[in-house]
């Protein structure tokens, strides 16, 4: 989705979601917020946040996975050539529910 209120919706009644991947840095909401929404209602739902400015918080990635707020954490810019394994590895991982 482009606006994140429509995916947030999508992702509310949607059963089947297991795992969004968000930018941080979207218009209207970052994914941080649409991160807190969302676990209102799903709280076990997994979260991977993307991003290539953390709005100058240098500390997003290390707080962010350290209190369990998101499960991974990629900067951009994706790199698909160099670490696309690794991303679908985690992804894979979560889908299949090989992760808590």
């Amino acid at each position: 989705y482009s606006n994140p209120e429509e995916a947030l919706a999508f992702i509310k009644d949607s059963p089947d979601v297991v795992l969004v991947l968000t930018d941080e840095s979207m218009p209207g909401m970052t994914g941080n917020q649409l991160r807190d929404q969302v676990h209102l209602t799903k709280p076990f739902l997994k979260f991977i946040l993307i991003t290539g400015n953390p709005a100058g918080d240098e500390h997003l990635m290390h707080n962010s996975l350290r209190h369990g707020r998101f499960f991974d954490f990629i900067n951009k810019p994706l790199d698909f050539e160099k670490r696309g394994e690794e991303y679908f590895a985690t992804i894979t991982r979560i889908i299949e529910g090989e992760v808590p």
